[in-house]
């Protein structure tokens, strides 16, 4: 009996000091962890050259898009040290771009967005073929991208003879052959009423979207890009049939005068494959103006007309308004002679002259002793105390005898 007990002591024991430490209150060990304060990561582009295809006329195609979660920084799109689009085949060069040519709209600044350029040295001839490499370089290292090792792609094109098909973009042995009929949009007819827009109009801005190819375009976006907007504003189009078109309209109030550009987009999301990708956008220059008063003088006499020595002379003249809105505060007035300084009026505002507006004046009453030739000044706005549109018009001098 003592030596089952031994036994059975001895058990015990051997459990008790094989089993894990465990801190009081952790749990089992498997429990135990270390926290960790999470890391933001920064999203960051990855741009890719999708596509290396020939247009219908045999032109060097190219489609880049940003793969990655963020969007491409501005420093990609400088004109001098952004991201260069660099072709070559068998080691020469094709045709290099900077960014901001390939991307006008700055399209790549959004994730997942495509863009297409038509260009590069030249189209092909019929029957060549040609191995080409596009690559994006970064001289500068201006953008932080996600995947560095993807900047490049290689492509066997070749354009086909007379009644052949064109080998568009060749790998691992498959050929594309472009569609026959292709769409073509475009715009047209573009056009801003008014003319000659002020900062307080609503200005309308109208052109068509139209499919000049020979295929019907499917539905598409169109954009409406004013002054300094970072994207246009987009409107959703159906499809359009060849030789016909779709309007687009913009109003906008425009509060600051200056010079500005509105540039019309077809196909604004790069959607349809087109027979010519490189006349999607088109813009007007116009200028901005302010509505301004605009104060001059008319109508100015001296009474009598051959004034003497014993005269008491009347200079007048009418002030008018030949603006387009009513003036501030402004000081007049008329200088005979010799004087430095006018003699003063004072006016609270001239309304914009009209048949029905009231009638303003600056006059001056002097007798002069002495005979001889003298000149008269007529001045409105004396302190340029009011904006106008036209500033050299504040003033009439007269030539005058006395005797």
């Amino acid at each position: 009996m003592k030596a089952l007990y031994r036994i059975i002591l001895i058990g015990v024991a051997i459990c008790f000091f094989t089993q894990p430490f465990v801190p009081a209150g952790a749990g089992s060990f498997d429990r135990i962890q270390t926290s960790r304060v999470p890391t933001k990561v920064a999203l960051r582009p990855d741009l890719i050259v999708s596509a290396i295809d020939l247009t219908r006329d045999c032109r060097i195609k190219v489609t880049l898009k940003n793969k990655g979660a963020g969007g491409v920084t501005e420093a990609a799109y400088d004109r001098k040290h952004g991201l260069i689009v660099q072709a070559t085949s068998n080691n020469a060069g094709w045709g290099g771009y900077l960014l901001f040519i390939v991307d006008p709209h700055q399209r790549l600044k959004k994730p997942g967005a495509s863009v297409s350029y038509v260009g590069f040295k030249r189209a092909l001839n019929p029957g060549e073929r040609l191995t080409l490499k596009v690559a994006l370089l970064d001289p500068k290292n201006s953008v932080k991208e996600s995947n560095t090792k993807n900047n490049s792609l290689t492509r066997r094109l070749g354009c086909g003879k007379p009644g052949q098909a064109s080998i568009r973009s060749q790998r691992f042995g498959q050929v594309k052959t472009p569609p026959r009929l292709a769409p073509d949009l475009t715009i047209t007819m573009m056009k801003i009423t008014p003319t000659a827009p002020t900062t307080e109009d609503t200005i309308r801005f109208s052109a068509y979207v139209t499919n000049i190819g020979a295929a019907t375009a499917p539905a598409s976006k169109a954009g409406i890009r004013i002054g300094g907007e970072t994207y246009p504003m987009l409107w959703n189009k159906p499809a359009i049939t060849p030789q016909s078109s779709n309007a687009i309209v913009r109003l906008k109030r425009i509060e600051r005068p200056g010079r500005y550009r509105v540039t019309f987009i077809a196909d604004a999301s790069n959607a349809v494959a087109e027979s010519n990708e490189n006349n999607n956008d088109k813009y007007l220059e116009f200028t901005v103006r302010e509505r301004l008063p605009d104060i001059t003088l008319k109508d100015a006499e001296i009474k009598p007309a051959n004034p003497t020595t014993n005269d008491m002379i009347h200079f007048t003249a009418r002030v008018i308004n030949i603006g387009e809105v009513e003036s501030g505060p402004l000081s007049c007035g008329v200088r005979v002679g010799g004087e430095s300084q006018p003699y003063p009026g004072y006016y609270g505002g001239i309304p914009v002259d009209s048949p029905q507006a009231q009638k303003f004046a600056v006059a001056r009453g002097l007798r002069i002793t002495r005979p001889g030739n003298y000149v008269v000044r007529f001045v409105v706005d004396t302190h340029n105390q009011v904006k106008e549109s036209d500033e050299t018009n504040n003033q009439i001098t007269l030539h005058f005898t006395v005797q």
